[in-house]
């Protein structure tokens, strides 16, 4: 009964830890910010007669990055949170593991 046991805590503590390992490493994954393409002559000619086609454009692509980037922090944060759950999980089945043993 002891090899049984022992035998499904260490396929916890393997599970565990690689969920753990896959969330550390998808915490290292960042969104690119967006750029805007360059545009056309006739754009720039606009800015002459005092009208700036482009403005809400870049308003748009400064406060898209900006939600970019407290995107990629939150996930980054959530993905080290849940490695650190998966990696504490991990120990405590080993030392379940260990347990059945004693």
């Amino acid at each position: 009964m002891e090899i049984i046991l022992s035998v499904i805590w260490f396929i916890f503590s393997i599970l565990f830890f690689v969920l753990g390992f896959f969330s550390f490493k998808l915490s290292k994954l960042i969104i690119a910010p967006f750029a805007m393409p360059e545009r056309a002559d006739v754009i720039r000619d606009a800015k002459k007669y005092g009208f700036d086609p482009d403005e809400p454009i870049r308003n748009f692509i400064t406060n898209f990055n900006t939600y970019l980037k407290n995107l990629d922090r939150t996930s980054h944060q959530q993905n080290i949170a849940a490695a650190c759950g998966y990696l504490l999980a991990s120990i405590t089945a080993i030392l379940s593991m260990i347990l059945v043993w004693w």
